[in-house]
């Protein structure tokens, strides 16, 4: 299965209050009905926390990286979907223009990194600003969104949901060179989907722009809304992600487990077809779930009976070595000890040496990557005849 992606890119020309109420409100309203994944504003002229928590209030289903700036002209903010995405880092400008976030996509366990820029409206002071904010851009944006206050050449699309041709990499480079966008982040210019400024109904400038990789997303169209408190239209995209494929290879390191590979690609196999089988993402995920738990419960089964056997070995061998020491055949415990020392070492358990003996004690299960997988423990002891119980580590 594939995964969409719907992306909100928006001027609002501030959130204070317009003509039609406070601005807030109408525009959560307004993006209600389109549920979109990401939210890149720009314009945002937010200069106090209680404007923060307002909007926040107004989209409790979003969390929202803010990036504000005591000049009324600027504030940029990035709002992603809690369901979905989780905050791993973020980065910011000092001038309220740029916002850049990377996130973990929690339905295809990969990461995002989503931006938002807003450029200086007095063209001087353009190429400047982009030099800079390039250069200095440390997390590769996968979506590069706002307004970059700069224009290509006139369009005649019409208004509402006229597709837009299909444009790649020599004509955002002609794009970057009209708006003196000089960078070294060359990842940024593999693709580009643009949206647009509009003046008079009719769209002549194209200030905002859209950039993504297409290596990760496929543009499936754009939708532009004339909404009343901004001289600029909103622009809903949406896309297609590539599909990933998850779950598929797995690295077992611990040694009581690691001669059953040949059975823990038979049970991948049978969890990744019901997830291939599943129609929907939700049944998908509850596949996965349901087979990962059949893999742990059968990995619970098989550790303890492995742990059994282990303590079973053990005993053995330390009765062995009770009985040389009791009949004073040092030679024979000696070589008891060696082996079982190497033994602890092909186990990945190290150990203090001298006079000493370690006594292992299995116990619980823990997590490690995706599956519930055995990990021993080490309990010392006081006395084992005479001899003290040297510490241990497990690895």
């Amino acid at each position: 299965y594939t995964m969409s992606l719907s992306v909100i890119n928006y001027n609002v020309h501030g959130l204070g209050r317009s003509a039609h109420g406070p601005k807030i409100p109408i525009l959560a309203e307004m993006l209600k009905p389109f549920h979109p994944d990401i939210i890149l504003l720009t314009e945002t002229h937010i200069g106090h926390n209680h404007q923060e928590a307002a909007f926040v209030q107004q989209f409790p289903e979003y969390n929202v990286l803010f990036n504000n700036h005591t000049a009324n002209s600027c504030g940029v903010l990035v709002a992603y979907k809690k369901s979905r995405y989780l905050h791993i880092q973020h980065q910011l400008d000092l001038n309220g223009r740029v916002a850049i976030v990377k996130l973990r996509d929690t339905f295809l366990m990969c990461d995002f990194v989503a931006a938002v820029m807003y450029a200086p409206s007095v063209p001087h002071e353009r190429p400047r600003f982009f030099m800079e904010s390039m250069e200095t851009i440390v997390l590769t944006p996968t979506l590069l969104g706002g307004d970059f206050n700069c224009s290509w050449f006139p369009l005649t699309f019409l208004e509402g949901q006229e597709p837009q041709p299909n444009r790649g990499v020599q004509e955002l480079q002609d794009l970057l060179g009209a708006c003196d966008l000089v960078h070294s982040n060359k990842n940024i210019t593999n693709f580009a989907q643009f949206t647009w400024h509009n003046h008079n109904r009719t769209i002549r400038k194209y200030h905002d722009h859209v950039f993504h990789n297409s290596s990760v997303m496929r543009s499936d169209g754009t939708q532009i809304f004339p909404y009343p408190f901004s001289d600029h239209y909103m622009v809903r995209h949406t896309y297609t992600l590539s599909p990933v494929t998850r779950y598929i290879k797995y690295q077992i390191n611990n040694s009581l487990l690691r001669d059953d590979a040949v059975l823990v690609g038979v049970y991948l196999d049978e969890c990744l077809h019901q997830v291939q089988m599943s129609g929907s993402l939700d049944r998908a995920l509850s596949s996965w779930l349901e087979c990962k738990q059949n893999i742990t419960t059968y990995y619970k089964h098989l550790g303890k009976q492995q742990i059994y056997a282990q303590q079973h070995r053990d005993n053995i061998l330390l009765r062995s070595y009770r009985d040389a020491l009791n009949g004073r055949d040092f030679g024979r415990a000696s070589r008891i000890k060696r082996e079982y020392l190497e033994d602890l070492k092909q186990r990945n358990i190290k150990k203090r040496l001298g006079n000493s003996l370690i006594y292992t004690e299995y116990g619980e299960t823990v997590t490690k990557g995706f599956l519930d997988l055995v990990k021993t423990k080490v309990r010392p002891d006081s006395r084992i005849h005479g001899l003290r119980i040297g510490n241990a580590i497990v690895e």
